[in-house]
């Protein structure tokens, strides 16, 4: 599945009167664009150990040099599938996490600028998705 298809099964999974949704989602490794919120490569999903996030993110530093090379610049965003729904859903505004795995004080443990990992943020609303994405004010809760 790719992270185009994860975005638009979330927006399909939004129902039509709901005033809030709740984002989350299995363990998981999705990299994106942070100017076009596109991403560059599959979704690293569970089971796959590599959706934890220093495997995964060792793992591509190995195997896809270039596509480091761009997460290392900060062209390129990390996190679970939660919280790039929630940028995308915010159209790049928020970029946060409940998940401590991916917190950015791990940044420098694992090697990449601190803006690349989410933020970490206690359980509840975190922001509104744009109208324009989602055709109304939907309130996004994590």
């Amino acid at each position: 599945m790719t992270a185009d298809e994860l975005w638009r099964a979330f927006l399909a999974a939004i129902p039509a009167d709901a005033d809030h949704v709740v984002v989350d989602g299995p363990p998981s490794l999705v990299l994106w664009d942070v100017e076009t919120l596109g991403s560059p490569r599959p979704p690293i999903l569970a089971p796959d150990e590599r959706a934890d996030p220093a495997t995964g993110l060792a793992w591509i530093a190995a195997h896809e040099p270039h596509t480091w090379a761009l997460v290392l610049e900060g062209r390129y965003a990390a996190g679970p599938v939660a919280s790039y729904l929630i940028a995308r859903a915010t159209r790049g505004l928020l970029h946060v996490t409940t998940d401590p795995a991916w917190s950015s004080d791990r940044a420098a443990e694992l090697g990449v600028p601190d803006d690349v990992l989410p933020e970490l943020v206690p359980p509840g609303p975190v922001g509104s998705a744009d109208p324009r994405l989602v055709g109304r004010a939907v309130s996004l809760v994590v």
